[in-house]
């Protein structure tokens, strides 16, 4: 997913303003996290392969 540049400066790193995405990879992080949290993927019982 591309990076769209949005207009809040979430941090400065080396002097240079870094803006939050304003594109798709928020949205599909966040719903990927609630996703994971109700499958409870990490959770104790999990299995590792």
């Amino acid at each position: 997913m591309p990076y769209v540049k949005g207009s809040e400066v979430i941090r400065i790193e080396e002097g240079e303003e870094i803006y939050a995405d304003a594109g798709k990879t928020p949205a599909f992080i966040e719903a990927e996290q609630a996703i994971s949290k109700a499958l409870d993927i990490n959770g104790p019982h999990s299995s590792s392969l």
